[in-house]
């Protein structure tokens, strides 16, 4: 037998065994930018955005994923699939429309992109209106989802409502100051007292001011774990009569996502149901 010097047998084990690869730090990889809580509004909107999380949980979120649709009686409808890269702004939105299935791939922040339909990029005479359509998705659908999260967002003034606050629930008032694609809205959050919670919302569209406030539970709040952090989504929204749902549901926030989610116009994700 060959003799190997103790020194080096050590050497050779220090090659040949391998240490455990550590398991990557999640840090923040969206920016979020918060007012001075100045006043008892604005304290209610940072606890209701605590409720679902808080900042620092959500500046770890880079990828979202969802369906929004309704659901009456037995039968559910999924108008649009959502994609969302949150640090790139870049965005997959997939719906049926007749008998095509539309892919617009865009930016949220330049709103540039292009729109296929059944995997062929269409005319650019066809592409204006279906990108213009998709950025309303993608501000309608979102805030339906991400409400708590947006109440301190630039733009938005918050007032509190006493008149309308009950035992267990405070109420803000949101206005919004040339913000989005309808300022003239105006929206009511309940809050629950203890936990900050957001359970119901209410509100009057842009052009339709002399209407009644239309009011929706937010219900089915789920956990979603971020790394060593979690953070919470309100699944279904319910109406007053209770016989209708909009629903913010088959939620991830994916590590990654399919390398062609934000350049293939084929349609990655399950057909549904067309509105």
């Amino acid at each position: 037998m060959r003799y190997i010097p103790l020194l080096l047998l050590f050497a050779l084990a220090a090659c040949t065994s391998k240490a455990p690869t550590p398991e990557p730090e999640l840090g923040p990889v969206v920016s979020i930018e918060l007012p001075p809580l100045a006043t008892r509004a604005d304290t209610l909107a940072m606890r209701s955005f605590d409720a679902v999380g808080g900042p620092d949980a959500w500046s770890r979120v880079r990828y979202l994923k969802f369906d929004f649709g309704r659901e009456a009686g037995i039968g559910k409808t999924v108008f649009r699939t959502h994609l969302w890269d949150r640090a790139t702004g870049d965005y997959r939105l997939e719906w049926n429309q007749d008998e095509d299935r539309i892919v617009v791939v865009f930016n949220v922040n330049t709103r540039e992109g292009t729109a296929a339909a059944n995997g062929e990029v269409l005319p650019a005479a066809e592409q204006e209106d279906l990108l213009a359509r998709a950025y309303r998705a993608y501000i309608n659908d979102t805030y339906w989802l991400l409400a708590p999260i947006k109440l301190l967002d630039e733009g938005v003034t918050r007032t509190v409502v006493p008149d309308s606050a009950t035992a267990e629930q405070e109420v803000i008032k949101l206005t919004y100051d040339n913000v989005g694609l309808t300022p003239g809205d105006r929206f009511w959050f309940w809050l629950n007292r203890t936990t900050g919670q957001l359970q119901r919302w209410g509100y009057i569209l842009e052009g339709r001011e002399d209407a009644p406030i239309t009011r929706w539970d937010w219900l089915g709040y789920t956990p979603f774990d971020v790394g060593d952090v979690t953070v919470r989504l309100s699944k279904r929204k319910t109406d007053m009569a209770g016989t209708t749902h909009l629903m913010t549901d088959n939620i991830s926030l994916p590590d990654t996502v399919d390398a062609r989610s934000f350049s293939s116009f084929e349609p990655l994700f399950d057909e549904a149901a067309s509105r």
